[in-house]
């Protein structure tokens, strides 16, 4: 399943649609204007999937008229099914939630995202065995060695057959990165601090082998950590060339990174 924009419509914007297949080829599934747009619609974030479910991760003006986290699951990848009222996922009085980002593992669905409560943006991480009904987990009270006045944000998630980890910024003066080791489906470990920045964005997650791997936007450029899947010991990864974005796999046990810059996308497999 992939997720993605086609242009269309009376006005040809670019609107959200979804893929599903396998790697001999993607048949799109378009979907009713409102099912991830119109006037209720905030963000769809990221996606994942297990066997037999596919699920989309963001925010929706639910019912209660706060808009908060929602999800949107499918059996087929065609026709999906939009739950932005579970209690959950929905905002409480006086806060405002926000799913960033998902991934899939051994105990199912991990989404994770943040409240906002005033002016104080708080971690959150929810978890599903299906994609169906949702817990909702806070980190513990010392996720960080250091809390900002701002706050901190979950953005990004990844999992393996064995465990999860979660990926965030901490909002204070510089802006740094977080890392959060995920055990048992939702046992959350105390988070672990890496780069700083003026400006910084999570753009991905991954695990491979031992290590786990960090792309992120720093001052508005490109850079990639590992660190290990205990959160413990931030390196950077120098990057073949310099980019806008990056994204990291594995390729025949091999780090394979795509880069984006202004002018052009290259692949990247790494030879040593």
């Amino acid at each position: 399943m992939a997720l993605g924009q086609a242009f269309g419509g009376a006005h040809s914007n670019p609107r959200l649609t979804v893929w599903s297949g396998s790697t001999a080829g993607l048949v799109e599934h378009e979907q009713p204007f409102e099912m991830f747009g119109g006037p209720h619609a905030i963000a769809v974030n990221d996606a994942a999937a297990i066997p037999g479910t596919a699920l989309l991760a963001g925010q929706w003006d639910g019912p209660t008229g706060r808009y908060g986290s929602a999800v949107w699951t499918s059996a087929d990848g065609a026709v999906w099914h939009r739950n932005a009222a579970d209690p959950a996922l929905v905002s409480a009085v006086g806060e405002q939630t926000s799913a960033l980002g998902a991934a899939a593992g051994p105990h199912g669905f991990l989404v994770v995202g943040d409240t906002l409560r005033g002016a104080l943006l708080t971690p959150l991480v929810w978890t599903s065995p299906d994609g169906g009904s949702w817990r909702r987990v806070e980190p513990p009270a010392r996720w960080t060695p250091v809390v900002p006045a701002g706050g901190a944000t979950a953005n990004r998630a990844a999992c393996d057959a064995n465990d999860c980890l979660v990926a965030g910024i901490a909002l204070g003066s510089p802006w740094r990165a977080l890392c959060w080791p995920v055990t048992d489906g939702a046992t959350i470990g105390i988070g672990t601090t890496g780069p700083s920045g003026t400006t910084m964005a999570v753009s991905q997650a991954a695990l491979a082998g031992d290590r786990a791997y960090i792309a992120l936007r720093v001052n508005d450029r490109a850079r990639l950590e590992t660190v290990g899947r205990d959160c413990a010991g931030w390196h950077d990864v120098a990057l073949p060339v310099g980019a806008d974005e990056v994204r990291v796999g594995v390729l025949g046990g091999r780090l394979f990174l795509a880069t984006t810059n202004a002018t052009n996308s290259e692949l990247w497999l790494k030879t040593g």
